[in-house]
């Protein structure tokens, strides 16, 4: 075959490809969806959770379901902070900001000229990192606490006004779930939506214990509101008024606990503003006695 034939030939291919692009193509039918969630989260879940969970599997001391059952109570008493939505995701995270913090940490140790102190440094950020994600876990569930109780009492008082106008308390509930508020109408959406599911409010106080991690904040008030409704009567408007007294008498508690905690964490600059202070006001009669020395 001639290279005159053979040019041809490919020439003739190459139109046939340009020709057959230019037609119409076939449905390409998808049978999932393109992922859309952001790279991270994609990476934790495909490189990141895998070998975390062998790293925690190292030894056989850490029983892996325990610890995702663990997770995910607390995720359901923190209310789900982003971006841990899961277990499998806080399992993640915690060996991506443990690589993170042991790289910035080794970084500035060999920058800084510090080699001989990099290892212990880059393992003391690791666990660190390792260790972040928990807390803020638990600084989410501490402030989801905080919200709850500081919403309590208006919300109950509202709630009140509903049942002595005389709704019954489901329909006290779902009206109040229907208009806008805090923590407390975030929560009590939850027993509408499930109230209207199975049509038993014991059931539906019961479910959204269960949904939010059985936080004894929640636990406190539900157990409550279901015995106000078995009590029935004109007595429940009563009891849910007491009950927004009694939020009150923790809300003063929780602003006082406050304020101490405020007093105290002002002491902090205060102290090293008098010590910088002292610094500058000695140091040029140090600088002139070592000098003359």
């Amino acid at each position: 075959m001639s290279s005159t034939l053979l040019f041809a030939l490919l020439a003739g291919v190459g139109v046939f490809l340009l020709v057959e692009a230019f037609g119409p193509r076939p449905v390409r039918v998808r049978l999932t969806d393109a992922d859309q969630r952001p790279f991270v989260e994609r990476a934790v879940e495909t490189f990141f959770l895998p070998a975390s969970r062998r790293l925690m599997s190292i030894g056989g001391r850490v029983d892996l379901d325990e610890q995702r059952a663990t997770l995910a109570l607390r995720l359901a008493r923190a209310g789900y902070p982003p971006p841990f939505t899961t277990p499998e995701a806080v399992l993640g995270y915690r060996l991506l900001t443990a690589v993170m913090f042991a790289a910035a940490a080794g970084g500035f140790a060999l920058l800084s000229g510090w080699g001989q102190v990099a290892v212990p440094l880059m393992l003391g950020m690791a666990v660190f990192g390792w260790t972040l994600p928990d807390k803020i876990i638990a600084n989410a569930e501490a402030k989801r606490v905080e919200q709850l109780t500081l919403d309590a009492a208006s919300t109950l008082d509202r709630l009140a006004i509903f049942v002595a106008s005389g709704d019954a308390l489901p329909a006290a509930v779902r009206s109040l779930a229907e208009r806008r508020g805090g923590a407390w109408v975030a929560v009590f959406r939850q027993v509408a939506a499930d109230y209207a599911v199975n049509g038993d409010f014991d059931t539906a106080l019961s479910n959204v214990n269960e949904q939010n991690g059985r936080l004894a904040a929640i636990v406190r008030v539900t157990e409550r509101l279901r015995a106000a409704y078995e009590m029935g009567g004109g007595g429940v408007a009563q009891a849910l008024r007491r009950m927004a007294r009694d939020a009150r008498v923790r809300i003063k508690l929780v602003i006082t606990e406050r304020g101490y905690k405020n007093a105290v964490l002002m002491v902090v600059p205060a102290f090293f503003a008098i010590i910088a202070t002292i610094i500058i006001l000695i140091a040029p009669g140090a600088v002139r006695m070592l000098s003359m020395t």
